[in-house]
């Protein structure tokens, strides 16, 4: 008996896969990235076999990445389609698969952008819910950036430090207003912030500057200057600031480039300055008296100044008497003062006060005379500020001795004829000296007949001749200075 054994063929497996969802960054920047979430899920129990996405973006887009790599995505040459390998899909939606696909708008904007998702699978027995279609909305974007330079660099401390910051404006569409915010580092003195079409404000080391739009993509920004002074001493100091778009502005796809900053080396640095001034009780000062003179060297740092030397040039026809201040070796040759010290701290008040006689009258002009003496301050320490190292201080000189004045007025005036008029003469000193010896006055009649006469006080006397009165004191005791 012949026996036929006939195989019956196994019921083929049956799958449904599905794109669950797809969701995307709806209104994205041009030249920003967004994201495309798809989700894909199997509802039927079997599993379905070399299961594939596929993800089509047209042109205005470009790939950038995809996640997790476990999705075996892999992108088109072109960069505007996406290939997802899942393998087999478990069955029952028990092995749902999410990929995040990021991609660039390319701009420029207002535009759209339309991406079509397709999943099929060999066993796929329902291609109806195999297809999505999502549009994404670009609007305008304008990617920032912002470059810093410092100078100089290394800076000495002490010294001004000059931060240039650039922006500028890559696209794809121009920009509106920008903001750009610079945080001082605590070891700098703001002093100024400046820029063509900027305007900028300082509060708490900030650095605020704004600047009204447009910002065509690519043209040149005016530069901003920030000037401040370097309080530290040494080490680095680092400097940085952002760039952003104003309130209502256009947004930036990248801010990975919207920070700057800059290290600077500081080096050991002293400003020493000087100041100088008369210190003489009275002034103006007499021809060959004696006159002080106080010399102010100052150290404002950051560190201590060394090798300090202090030069006081004394004007001409002045003679040197001395010259001294605490922890200060003072000498003179000719008309040149020095006085020097090992270091000068910060902030030390040490000054030195510097008497020199003044000319003789034959050197002072009847009218008094104005000298004026210069100092001048170095340092072997590197110094970061030259120009408040030198400082002077003019005094004026009268000629010794006593300056008589005298004044004359009539009452009444108008006059009658034949009627009295009383002539009144004061005598006055404008010294500097007190006048001594007697004091006499000559009145010359012009027009008028002698009367009388009569003083305030006592010792004049008074004698006429003629059309002329001759009033003498014996100034005893001297006419003193007004």
């Amino acid at each position: 008996m012949l026996g036929l054994l006939l195989a019956t063929p196994l019921a083929a497996w049956a799958a449904d896969p599905q794109i669950a969802s797809l969701v995307d960054t709806d209104n994205v920047p041009a030249g920003g990235r967004y994201t495309y979430t798809v989700r894909v899920d199997n509802n039927a129990p079997d599993g379905a076999l070399n299961t594939r996405l596929n993800f089509r973006v047209p042109s205005g887009a470009t790939f950038v990445s995809a996640t997790p790599a476990s999705g075996n995505c892999v992108a088109s040459a072109g960069l505007d389609e996406v290939d997802c390998n899942f393998g087999t899909l478990g069955g029952n939606g028990a092995d749902s698969r999410t990929v995040v696909l990021t991609f660039r708008a390319l701009g420029p904007a207002p535009a759209t952008i339309g991406a079509v998702a397709t999943l099929t699978a060999d066993n796929d027995t329902n291609a109806a819910n195999n297809v999505q279609n999502e549009t994404t909305t670009v609007v305008s974007g304008a990617n920032l950036a912002l470059a810093k330079a410092a100078s100089p660099s290394p800076v000495v401390g002490g010294a001004a430090i000059t931060y240039t910051l650039t922006a500028s404006n890559a696209g794809p569409n121009d920009s509106a207003g920008i903001v750009v915010t610079d945080n001082l580092p605590p070891a700098v003195s703001f002093i100024s912030a400046s820029g063509a079409g900027w305007a900028c404000s300082h509060a708490s080391g900030a650095v605020t500057c704004s600047r009204a739009g447009p910002h065509a993509v690519g043209a040149a920004i005016a530069p901003i200057s920030i000037v401040g002074t370097v309080t530290a001493a040494g080490g680095n100091i680092t400097n940085v600031a952002t760039i952003a778009p104003a309130v209502g502005g256009t947004t930036d796809p990248e801010t990975a480039d919207n920070t700057a900053t800059v290290d600077t080396l500081v080096l050991p640095g002293a400003d020493v300055r000087i100041a100088a001034k008369i210190v003489t009780s009275a002034q103006p000062a007499t021809a060959g008296s004696n006159v002080s003179f106080q010399i102010q060297p100052r150290n404002a740092g950051p560190a201590a100044a060394t090798g300090i030397t202090v030069t006081d040039d004394l004007p001409p026809g002045w003679t040197f008497v001395s010259a001294s201040g605490t922890n200060w070796a003072c000498s003179a040759a000719g008309q040149t003062v020095s006085c020097n010290r090992a270091t000068l701290p910060v902030g030390a008040t040490d000054n030195i006060t510097v008497v020199a006689t003044a000319p003789s009258n034959a050197v002072i002009a009847p009218t008094g005379s104005s000298f004026t003496n210069t100092a001048s301050i170095a340092a072997t320490s590197t110094d970061p500020v030259s120009g408040n190292n030198s400082a002077s201080a003019t005094v004026s000189v009268l000629p010794d001795g006593a300056d008589l004045r005298l004044t004359k007025t009539k009452a009444p005036n108008p006059v009658a004829l034949g009627s009295t008029l009383t002539s009144t003469i004061v005598v006055t000193n404008n010294g500097p000296r007190t006048a001594t010896g007697p004091l006499r006055v000559v009145e010359v009649l012009s027009g008028e007949t002698y009367a009388s006469a009569s003083a305030s006080g006592s010792g004049w006397v008074c004698t006429p001749s003629g059309n002329v009165v001759v009033c003498n004191h014996p100034n005893a005791a001297g006419l003193g200075v007004g």
